[in-house]
């Protein structure tokens, strides 16, 4: 299973992939997590980010 997030701060979500059953789902090749930093998608030299209310749908 492939799991993308894209977050304002995806540094913070390094441990709990790191540190739980996640761990050993990526270990044994179960799950692979791919964490992106969303102001790598900002236009020109501004990258700050207004939070306004998100709703994540997965896709399949």
């Amino acid at each position: 299973m492939r799991i993308d997030i894209i977050s304002a701060v995806p540094e913070l979500l390094q441990s709990p992939f790191s540190h739980s059953i996640l761990k050993r789902a990526s270990e044994r090749g179960l799950l692979h997590v791919y964490t992106h930093d969303l102001r790598a998608f900002g236009l020109g030299k501004i990258t700050r980010l207004t939070i306004i209310n998100t709703v994540v749908v997965p896709v399949w």
